[in-house]
């Protein structure tokens, strides 16, 4: 496996594990804000 492929997919999971996380947090901040609004 050539080197430069090596850190081009790196890269590529590195953009993806990014792009995840953000997209956790912004599902994340209004599940959180709706479970605090109905609590008992």
């Amino acid at each position: 496996m050539p080197y430069v492929q090596l850190i081009s997919e790196e890269r590529y999971v590195i953009y993806h594990l990014k792009l995840f996380k953000l997209s956790l947090r912004e599902i994340a901040r209004p599940l959180g804000s709706a479970s605090h609004h109905h609590q008992p």
